[in-house]
């Protein structure tokens, strides 16, 4: 598949009178955007915001950049807007969702936005499980023996690297493509927690029964599951402080999916274990 940026790139240009040097645009074997996936969501924005599909000349008028066009072709390639029989462009089911003011929906379309890129999915599926290549000269070799033109893997790193970290891909390790995790619930911790147990006794000093949940299989619960994929692979760097934020966590996910008919003073002590009294940081 030919890179589409390169493809296309020329005709836009040259078609709109923007001036952007011509040297170097050697052609790839494979497609990616010169422009990250942040710098692409501000043409969804703008279809958006303007409520009716655009034409390109329209939606680089409103943008007022420099960079319109790639912006534009690199929504088209993160699947975020598609073309109108007329030749004006909308926002595509993707797009909408990427806008969304639902974390999770935006957050699950700005993964599926990421690996609609040829160039990405490539490189998760070469590298899953295991580090990337160092950058930034192992990570671009491996660009060009997947397709990129040796003059613009540079630029292929640069907006690969800061799409990854919008997208979430990056959240745990900034060396090794995670894909993000999509909670169908939100999980409870901190000042919501207390608040969540305290409502849970009753007045005599007990703990309600729990409501009975659709399935009781716990490799089900995202709040149980979510938590398991987060772990790092074995034999990989993990530091102290981040298990016991881990840790931390899982505590407060175990205690809004499981009941125990523990005393208060004791369910109390569990609590400050977790919230209060661990440390971040190692000790000697």
């Amino acid at each position: 598949m030919l890179d589409v940026m390169n493809e296309h790139f020329s005709e836009d240009i040259q078609g709109n009178g923007e001036k952007i040097p011509q040297r170097g645009m050697a052609r790839s074997g494979i497609a990616f955007p010169y422009v990250s996936l942040e710098d692409a969501i501000v043409v969804t924005r703008a279809i958006h915001d303007n409520g009716a599909a655009l034409s390109r000349d329209q939606i680089a008028g409103f943008l007022r950049l420099k960079s319109a066009h790639l912006r534009i072709l690199a929504a088209k390639l993160f699947g975020l807007i598609v073309e109108t029989p007329d030749g004006k462009l909308a926002l595509s089911d993707l797009g909408v969702s990427i806008l969304s003011t639902d974390e999770n929906e935006a957050k699950a379309a700005r993964r599926d936005a990421f690996l609609k890129v040829p160039l990405y999915q490539k490189t998760y599926d070469a590298f899953k499980n295991r580090n990337l290549p160092l950058r930034p000269v192992g990570l671009e070799n491996a660009f060009v023996e997947f397709g990129v033109a040796p003059k613009q893997k540079d630029k292929a790193r640069q907006a690969f690297d800061r799409s990854a970290n919008f997208a979430g891909f990056f959240e745990t390790n900034k060396d090794r493509l995670v894909e993000p995790i999509i909670f169908t619930k939100s999980p409870v911790y901190g000042e919501e927690l207390r608040a969540a147990l305290k409502s849970t006794f009753t007045e005599s000093g007990g703990l309600e029964k729990p409501k009975k949940e659709t399935s009781t299989d716990p490799l089900k619960e995202p709040l149980i599951i979510g938590l398991l994929e987060r772990l790092p692979a074995v034999g990989s760097n993990w530091p102290l402080k981040d298990r016991v934020k881990w840790m931390k966590t899982l505590i407060s996910n175990f205690t809004a999916c499981y009941s125990d008919d523990i005393a208060r003073d004791r369910f109390e002590i569990e609590v400050r274990i977790a919230k209060s009294e661990w440390s971040d940081e190692p000790t000697e």
